[in-house]
């Protein structure tokens, strides 16, 4: 189901990150980060019940923002439907910048980004639906930014 919404292989997981510990290696050019995490799917059948264009969503993280922000009742709902969407708007994020990608630190949810900025995306997900819609506009402003990096 996710293959069309996303170049590259799907990942289950991004490269886990010791917490506390700094990562100063050369890293090898055939080292590529993680660009496409798979488990997206249950956001993906809200947006069909909704009829809402997923394939467009995919290549706009600032219009994906405001629909997640519009389904806050249906996302915030459910815990898998939740994550699967912080998933999907990762994806989303690291689509729109060749140098994106994804890592994780130790077991927490992983984060999306590139250079200093890096999204906790099921963090961000929860105060999309959680805060007002000054909130809402001010990081989408924020992503703007990174995306014209």
């Amino acid at each position: 189901m996710g293959a069309p919404f996303f170049d590259g292989r799907q990942h289950a997981s991004a490269p886990p990150i010791a917490r506390g510990v700094a990562e100063y290696e050369l890293v090898e050019p055939s080292d590529r980060p993680v660009r496409h995490l798979a488990g997206y799917e249950p956001f993906i059948a809200l947006l069909n019940r909704r009829q809402i264009d997923a394939m467009e969503l995919s290549g706009d993280p600032l219009r994906l923002v405001g629909v997640i922000s519009q389904l806050a009742p249906d996302i915030g709902s459910s815990t898998e439907v939740r994550h699967a969407a912080a998933l999907f708007f990762g994806n989303a994020l690291v689509a729109a910048r060749a140098d994106a990608g994804w890592r994780q630190y130790g077991d927490s949810f992983p984060s999306a980004g590139a250079g200093r900025q890096w999204y906790e995306v099921d963090r961000v997900v929860q105060l999309i639906l959680n805060e007002n819609d000054a909130w809402v506009d001010t990081f989408q402003l924020n992503v703007a930014m990174w995306l014209g990096d």
